[in-house]
C-alpha cells in the first residue's frame, strides 16, 4: 500500500479548506445562516437582478442545488423573486434591504477570514490562490 505524502499540494489544499471553513464558520455564526447561504447572498449582492442561470454559472452548480438555495433565501425573506422583464418564464432575483443587510455582513465576516488567511498564511499564497482558474 502507498504511503499518503501528507505535504502534497492535493493534501495541503484540503487541510486549508478545512481550515477556512472552520474560521467562517466562526465568523458566520451570529448571522443563523446555514452553510452555503453566505454564497447565494454575495452572489446575489454581486449580481442582483439577475436570473438562475446566472447563479448556477456564478457559483458553480447545479441548477437543482440553486433552486433550493433561492427557496431558502426566499423563505427566510431576503430575497425576491418575480417574472423577469424580459421573459415572464423566468425569475428575476433581487436581495431584500434585510437580504442586503445580510450580505454586507456577510461580506464583513469574509474579509475577517481573508484578513486571518493573510496573516498566517502570508500575501504570497494568497496572491497564488487569487490567481486559480474557475471552473478548472
Amino acid at each position: 500500500m502507498a504511503n499518503l505524502n501528507t505535504r502534497s499540494p492535493s493534501v495541503q489544499v484540503a487541510r486549508l479548506f478545512q481550515q477556512l471553513n472552520k474560521r467562517l464558520d466562526v465568523e458566520l455564526a451570529g448571522l443563523n445562516l446555514k452553510r452555503g447561504q453566505h454564497a447565494g447572498l454575495l452572489a446575489l449582492a454581486e449580481h442582483q437582478p439577475c436570473s438562475l442561470d446566472t447563479l448556477v454559472r456564478v457559483l458553480e452548480i447545479d441548477k437543482a442545488a440553486a433552486s433550493r438555495s433561492v427557496a431558502s433565501l426566499e423563505r427566510h425573506g431576503w430575497v425576491h423573486t418575480a417574472p423577469s422583464p424580459d421573459d415572464a418564464r423566468r425569475k428575476c432575483l433581487t436581495l431584500t434591504p434585510e437580504g442586503q443587510a445580510l450580505a454586507t455582513r456577510v461580506m464583513e465576516c469574509m474579509q475577517a477570514v481573508d484578513a486571518w488567511f493573510e496573516a498566517e498564511y502570508g500575501p504570497a499564497l494568497c496572491r497564488a490562490l487569487r490567481s486559480v482558474k474557475k471552473g478548472g
